[in-house]
């Protein structure tokens, strides 16, 4: 066990992982099922894995580097190996306003751009954003 446990430090001092995410890496290491079902409750019961705790970091991160709609970030950390249950309760950790200020700020910038509304109506699906999210934004001063 203690070689699995080493490889997983070496793992996430690198970088967050998701459980599904260190899981594969294990497997492609050759560790086997058990070995590494084993390691993976190790590290949860003492927080080095933490699922819930990766997804707020990485809303916040992506909300920082590039503003995305929650859409988006549901298929990224789906991809990812994020569990349904978590999925279903991302509006705990991304609130519909957030994702609203969101918007607005990449809406201003690109009006100041120069890009015209159709143009960033589009861009912001294409980056996740609903059409209720959008609309809302526009009537909170998005172009303001």
């Amino acid at each position: 066990m203690k070689d699995i446990i080493q490889q997983s430090f070496r793992y996430l001092n690198r970088r967050m992982y998701t459980r599904r995410e260190l899981l594969q890496k294990l497997a492609r290491d050759g560790f086997l099922a058990e070995e590494i079902e084993e390691a993976l409750q190790f590290l949860e019961e003492r927080g080095y894995l933490n699922d819930e705790e990766f997804v707020k970091i990485y809303i916040e991160e992506r909300r920082n580097l590039r503003p995305r709609g929650l859409q988006v970030i549901r298929d990224e950390l789906y991809r990812r190996g994020i569990p349904f249950s978590l999925l279903d309760s991302l509006r705990e950790f991304f609130p519909r306003e957030e994702e609203v200020k969101d918007a607005q700020k990449l809406i201003q910038g690109w009006l100041k751009e120069g890009k015209e509304e159709e143009n960033i109506n589009n861009r912001l699906l294409r980056r996740g954003f609903s059409w209720e999210v959008i609309e809302e934004a526009w009537q909170k001063g998005g172009g303001s």
